[in-house]
């Protein structure tokens, strides 16, 4: 029974929406706070999980070392909370569980807890993502354009 096991498989993870990578930034408009940059993930773990296992998780996922801060359910960016132990992620569970049950915990990791190497390294892997993304383009455009028309386009290799 499929649906007998979902609900109780959803129950028992939670989700963290993470942005890293970027800024905090006020908006020129109205100067209220906003992400900039940056890359955004939605990680999903074992509600039971230690801090220690989600920041090894985290580091795994986003490539470098991390500080956790996470936004507290219907707050803004202007106060967010470090968390740096089991007790304080419990505590944090449970106010994302008392007032909005289900919703995604908004975490950021500082783009000032990089290293230059850590940036340097994970802005070189970005590139190495989008060069294969144009080269797979590339590749895509040629082949429509030999089915359309018969002919071979040239191009010259990326």
């Amino acid at each position: 029974m499929v649906c007998d096991s979902e609900p109780k498989r959803s129950a028992d993870t939670i989700k963290f929406l993470c942005s890293y990578g970027g800024k905090i930034l006020p908006r020129p408009v109205d100067g209220k706070l906003r992400y900039i940059g940056g890359l955004t993930r939605i990680l999903a773990v074992d509600r039971s999980i230690s801090f220690t296992e989600l920041i090894i998780k985290l580091e795994e996922f986003c490539g470098y070392s991390m500080q956790l801060k996470c936004q507290l359910p219907n707050g803004n960016l202007e106060m967010l909370i470090s968390i740096k132990s089991d007790e304080e992620l419990a505590l944090l569970i449970e106010e994302y569980d008392r007032c909005c049950p289900g919703a995604k915990i908004r975490a950021f990791s500082p783009l000032q807890s990089l290293s230059k190497r850590s940036l340097l390294l994970h802005q070189l892997l970005q590139v190495s993502i989008s060069i294969q993304s144009n080269r797979l383009l590339c590749l895509r455009l040629s082949t429509i354009w030999k089915l359309f028309t018969g002919d071979q386009i040239s191009h010259r290799r990326l």
